[in-house]
């Protein structure tokens, strides 16, 4: 006697991702230093996706070195960039980041940073609106903005 309940559950999370929940992030970012910043959104647990492809993972997927990830932005000092939205499927427990780093670097200069070097910060983000000011100074800083609702974006010269 077959049993149909495992493969009937095995097609279900074919189809439906496994039970992946898919979230959305949207970042802006102050540059309040006196240089570039590079921005880009990864993750740490779900199914690859091109929107969270991390530098790492670009280098191994991307038969041209010298593309950025997809998610990704140079901010000019004194600055306001927005990511997004962007939406995501998360394994349970896995997070979305935002990784930033001190300078407008290529992908091959971005994996010479690895986590913990003053010139990188990874964050991570909660679902929906993340606003952060990077302020002057090393090792890298990333202060997070709370926000109550309001839309995404910032003026120009304010506070994101």
């Amino acid at each position: 006697m077959t049993r149909p309940a495992p493969i009937l559950s095995l097609l279900l999370c074919l189809l439906t991702g496994c039970a992946t929940p898919t979230r959305s992030f949207t970042v802006v970012v102050k540059n309040d230093t006196p240089h570039e910043l590079t921005l880009v959104l990864t993750k740490d647990g779900g199914p690859v996706e091109t929107d969270w492809i991390s530098p790492e993972e670009s280098a191994t997927l991307t038969p041209q070195r010298d593309e950025l990830p997809v998610s990704s932005v140079v901010v000019p000092a004194g600055k306001v960039a927005q990511i997004g939205p962007v939406k995501g499927r998360f394994d349970p427990g896995g997070r979305a980041l935002l990784r930033v780093y001190a300078g407008a670097f290529d992908l091959d200069q971005m994996l010479t940073f690895p986590r913990g070097d003053p010139m990188r910060i990874d964050v991570v983000l909660h679902d929906g609106l993340n606003r952060f000011i990077v302020p002057q100074g090393l090792p890298l800083e990333v202060q997070r903005v709370e926000t109550s609702g309001g839309t995404p974006g910032a003026t120009p010269g304010g506070t994101p």
